[in-house]
């Protein structure tokens, strides 16, 4: 015989609480796996929508402070330098932020590891965003 210890981790989107009471899960394996329960959330409840301006503005300036004109910047750069400054995100939740300002026009993606580049429109955007955070301290 050999003893082994083990973790095991496991993740759900269901409601098992609920499961368990309807006869759909079982109780005693339940209560094995439930010692420790983190609810976290869906990925579109992470930003609040009044965040939402002031991220993409943050994510615009990440993205041109670390691009050159013949290369782009990969999304884990970008994560990376928002850690940098204190701004912690799940990769599911950038990359649905970074298709929403594409879909604006802002950045574009393509295909490869250093593909985000903005657009002179998300540069436009970015100078406005910064002239009116500079008017407001004035």
């Amino acid at each position: 015989m050999i003893d082994i210890d083990t973790r095991i981790i496991a993740a759900t989107n269901r409601d098992l609480i609920s499961d368990v009471e309807n006869g759909n899960f079982r109780k005693d394996l339940y209560y094995r796996l439930n010692v420790i329960s983190i609810s976290i959330g869906t990925a579109n409840r992470h930003v609040a929508p009044a965040e939402d301006t002031c991220i993409e503005s943050i994510i615009l300036k990440t993205i041109n402070d670390n691009t050159h004109p013949c290369s782009g910047i990969g999304r884990v750069q970008i994560n990376n330098y928002l850690k940098l400054i204190g701004i912690h995100m799940g990769d599911a939740n950038l990359h649905t932020i970074l298709q929403k300002i594409q879909k604006n026009e802002l950045i574009t993606i393509s295909k490869g590891r250093k593909s985000t580049k903005i657009t002179k429109k998300g540069l436009k955007k970015l100078y406005d965003a910064n002239n009116s955070l500079l008017s407001e301290k004035k």
